[in-house]
């Protein structure tokens, strides 16, 4: 376990440096010993950008203001939007550098707790997109057309106008629409909804969007759950050695046990009745959608096999969706063109819901040494002993395999150490063979 050991105490802060927004002055922390008491950094596919959290443990002899030193909240006057720089590397070399664009604020200052001779707080940390996405001149109020993934990125770099790197997966279909003044974050998660990866067909439909540390993410389940994509392998026994072909080793793992079949049944997950009015005909059409019969058509799955469930639940639609049909809006005006569906919101709108709630089906917490490299959306290759009376430990063949990573905590300590706290999703059941 020793290169472990290393990978968990040789992390290094090389800066946390917080600039006032009044009197010019700076803190660097990183070179006064023990003012931060520990740092968390936050991603996932669930969430519109990343963010981190730190506790302070402030003596009062943070900055120099008149002849005196004062504490921090006072000697900067902090109140909220400061800019943070943050500068951290892992045991292995990776870095993850928070300056520039990429530069974090303070989005709240919490939890203070002071005494005559010392105060700990805490510190929320948020991006610049974070304040921009509030503001009335950013608020997205034109009309769109041709392809979903064309209009996220006008949103984001002409609304949202962000400096940061895009990584926007070309749509297959197209949609025409008129924002309401809606937030440039609202706009492009709900035009995830009804996306289609380049390619796919309706039965593949569903796109996240997020932030991670490489940029702002609109990416399709089907490509981020692609065998293609680079991951690293780890194993989780009960020995302090690592097996040959493994990137590491997992120190600790939390199944979630996620089987409520209710709340999956309210939410569609299995299947959909969906209603669609047609404004333009005035005709009023249901149809029912079965995930197991139609969901699995030509999508990549984790593993092999999606759970399996009495026939007399997932043979039936228990969630109703209600939708507009739109027709002829991104046609030329013509008589006839204008009589043409745009796009197959029946099919489209109970897939995704379906797909959402498909990939947290199997859901696990672990613990890894701090490791910098790993992003929310890639993939990660685990393998867990079979759980038997056979005292030869051998690879469970239906929990091990691919997961991809959901939400990333980078935690770092000074006492502690620095570890990689990953919630890792899948689909499917199986174990499929890993590919390097």
């Amino acid at each position: 376990m020793g290169l472990y050991n290393q990978a968990v105490t040789n992390f290094n802060v090389t800066k946390f440096r917080i600039h006032s927004n009044h009197n010019g002055k700076f803190a660097d922390i990183t070179q006064k010993e023990g003012l931060f008491v520990n740092l968390h950094y936050y991603e996932s596919i669930l969430e519109n950008q990343i963010k981190a959290t730190a506790i302070i443990a402030d003596t009062g002899y943070s900055i120099e203001n008149d002849g005196k030193y004062v504490g921090l909240i006072e000697g900067l006057d902090l109140s909220g939007g400061e800019k943070v720089e943050l500068h951290i590397e892992d045991g292995y070399g990776n870095q993850l550098r928070f300056s520039d664009e990429k530069v974090f604020r303070i989005g709240r200052i919490r939890n203070k707790i002071e005494h005559t001779q010392n105060m700990v707080f805490v510190i929320d940390l948020v991006t610049n997109e974070f304040f921009s996405n509030e503001l009335v001149e950013t608020r997205v109020d034109e009309p769109f057309e041709g392809k979903i993934s064309d209009s996220v990125h006008t949103i984001l770099k002409n609304f949202l106008k962000t400096p940061k790197d895009l990584n926007v997966e070309v749509t297959e279909n197209e949609y025409s629409f008129n924002a309401h003044v809606e937030k440039p974050f609202y706009k492009c998660t709900s035009l995830g909804k009804r996306s289609i990866p380049e390619g796919g067909t309706e039965t593949s439909a569903g796109f996240f969007f997020f932030e991670n540390y490489d940029g702002f993410q609109f990416r399709s389940i089907e490509k981020l759950l692609d065998e293609r994509n680079e991951y690293k392998k780890y194993i989780y026994n009960n020995t302090t050695e690592l097996p040959v072909g493994y990137d590491g080793k997992i120190l600790q793992a939390t199944p979630v046990i996620n089987i409520d079949v209710q709340q999956k049944m309210a939410i569609g997950a299995w299947g959909s009745q969906v209603k669609t009015y047609n404004y333009f005909d005035t005709a009023y059409t249901e149809k029912e959608f079965l995930a197991q019969s139609e969901g699995a058509k030509g999508v990549n799955l984790a593993g092999f096999n999606l759970p399996s469930l009495p026939d007399d639940i997932i043979g039936k639609p228990t969630r109703i969706i209600s939708k507009m049909q739109p027709y002829g809006i991104k046609q030329p005006i013509d008589k006839e063109k204008s009589k043409k569906k745009d796009y197959n919101v029946e099919l489209i709108a109970a897939q995704a819901a379906s797909r959402y709630n498909q990939l947290f089906t199997i859901v696990l917490n672990i613990v890894i040494a701090g490791d910098y490299s790993h992003r929310a959306g890639d993939l990660i290759y685990c393998d867990f002993p079979e759980l038997s009376s056979d005292r030869t430990q051998v690879v469970s063949g239906k929990n091990s395999g691919i997961y991809m990573i959901a939400n990333l905590t980078q935690q770092l300590d000074p006492r502690n150490g620095t570890y990689t706290q990953l919630t890792l999703v899948r689909d499917s059941y199986g174990r499929k063979p890993f590919k390097r």
